[in-house]
């Protein structure tokens, strides 16, 4: 995992609106690392503000925690992206 602005990585994929046991779409579950020294709100907010634009939906954001060897905060955010219509 890198020190700098976040990390982004799939957490999982899930099969949704199973027609005769064949998936027709694929909600993916994204994890999102931010790590900033200070105003990580207002990159939190652009960063979900973003997500939306991209038709990103569901975004949650855990509690920041503050990593003292670094001096960063860290904020773990989760979000999902729909894929619809998979053959």
């Amino acid at each position: 995992r890198s020190r700098g602005l976040g990390d982004v990585y799939k957490r999982q994929i899930n099969p949704r609106n199973n027609a005769d046991d064949e998936a027709s779409s694929y909600e993916i579950l994204f994890g999102i690392d931010i790590y900033s020294r200070s105003n990580y709100i207002a990159l939190m907010q652009r960063m979900i503000t973003q997500l939306e634009s991209a038709d990103f939906f569901g975004t949650s954001v855990d509690a920041e925690i503050y990593e003292p060897d670094t001096a960063y905060y860290h904020v773990p955010m989760e979000t999902k992206y729909l894929i619809e219509e998979v053959t």
